[in-house]
């Protein structure tokens, strides 16, 4: 049907492909990676990245979705496949608020939440029920992992990695490049490229 749109997956991941296949008028053309044998039976290989521009020139009605959570490896993909091609993909079930907004190619999966205010970049990836509050401001190519929460006025700079579970305190700043890992608690600024783990979170290995 001509109003279907073909998504090429770079990276394979299990719940993109069911938040894929949730969205009426998208359906799952193939995946890129590295080697075959990572694609399961039944999706489609693509090839590597190389075989973009290929890909591009016989399917050119083809939008892309980067499924990589690293988000150094995102801004890089993000340059290679093209803003042009790359599509944002929101749930259904997602709730945005009306004063949200999001930057181009962001990946929105089942059960988020961005409430009032929320100012998303460009490129960032929000896994399952991350939830966003109130005035948040988050920087380009962040990932946001399952079951994460920002409470009111948090600021992400570019290139933020937010584990499992973690909770990032009011007011507080994550600084560009820093890691939160698995359910940990931010109660303070980070310093650019940190590593932050555990409650309440602290340098690794300090």
């Amino acid at each position: 049907m001509d109003n279907i749109a073909s998504i090429a997956m770079v990276s394979m991941d299990g719940d993109m492909c069911d938040l894929v296949d949730s969205i009426a008028g998208m359906e799952l053309f193939g995946i890129f990676e590295m080697q075959a044998d990572a694609v399961p039976p039944g999706l489609t290989f693509l090839g590597n990245d190389k075989e973009w521009p290929e890909v591009r020139e016989r399917f050119p009605e083809i939008k892309v979705i980067l499924a990589i959570d690293t988000p150094n490896l995102r801004r890089e993909l993000f340059s290679f496949y093209g803003e042009e091609n790359i599509t944002s993909i929101i749930a259904p079930d997602a709730i945005i608020a009306l004063t949200a907004q999001l930057g181009p190619g962001c990946i929105i999966q089942h059960g988020v939440k961005i409430m009032r205010s929320g100012n998303v970049g460009t490129g960032c990836k929000f896994n399952l029920d991350v939830t966003v509050h109130h005035d948040a401001i988050i920087g380009d190519f962040c990932t946001l992992a399952p079951g994460c929460r920002l409470l009111g006025n948090v600021t992400l700079e570019d290139g933020v990695y937010i584990g499992s579970d973690a909770t990032i305190l009011p007011r507080r700043r994550i600084a560009r490049g820093t890691v939160v890992g698995a359910g940990a608690v931010v109660s303070r600024d980070t310093i650019p490229g940190e590593v932050v783990v555990g409650i309440p979170a602290r340098p690794l290995n300090a």
